[in-house]
């Protein structure tokens, strides 16, 4: 007898093992549930304040004296030529591209400082190309101005890309980003794309 009670006392502490063992690897099996979300958390709260510190540095760019320079320079050319459609009645779109070729060739400055805001939407266009940012951040930030940007140098980049050449790249992703953005605003009813000045 004294076997047995030794037997069924060994099977008693290895059950009682077993179940120790089996709640220590349910802890365990929980707390990296646990440390697995919490590390999904941490991911998307990072991947969250990249991309609104990306969106900042944009507008602070968008809004340094640099580019607040560029907009007033796109602000006195597009004058000029509003006023020249109020005068011809011409399309705006031809005389944006001869304005812009008049002032590349008498004030290349002048030009160059304008362009400027081609190269920004360029740089803003390949961030949300690449998936940097979501397209949809971007044009809920900048849509009006990239609209506004494209009204004033899209024929004009047309007629330096047929110069260059069909396999020319010149202001793709500007290009890009204008398409989206036009799309946008077709979806999108007319009270929420409003102009900034």
């Amino acid at each position: 007898m004294a076997i047995n009670w030794n037997f069924e006392l060994t099977n008693i502490a290895l059950l009682a093992g077993a179940v120790v063992a089996a709640l220590y690897a349910r802890r365990q099996v929980a707390e990296m549930r646990e440390s697995n979300r919490q590390l999904a958390d941490s991911g998307r709260n990072q991947e969250n304040q990249l991309r609104a510190s990306v969106l900042l540095s944009l507008d602070t760019r968008w809004e340094s004296p640099q580019m607040a320079a560029a907009r007033a320079a796109l602000h006195k050319v597009r004058g000029e030529v509003e006023a020249e459609v109020g005068r011809t009645g011409r399309a705006t779109d031809h005389l944006y591209d001869e304005k812009l070729r008049n002032l590349r060739n008498s004030n290349p400055s002048l030009y160059l400082r304008v362009f400027q805001i081609c190269g920004f939407f360029e740089t803003v266009g390949y961030v949300a190309c690449a998936n940097y940012i979501a397209r949809q951040e971007i044009i809920d930030l900048l849509g009006p101005s990239i609209l506004d940007a494209g009204r004033v140098f899209l024929s004009h980049i047309d007629g330096l890309r047929v110069q260059e050449g069909d396999d020319t790249h010149l202001f793709e992703y500007f290009l890009w980003l204008l398409d989206r953005a036009k799309r946008e605003e077709a979806r999108r009813p007319a009270a929420i794309m409003v102009n900034r000045p």
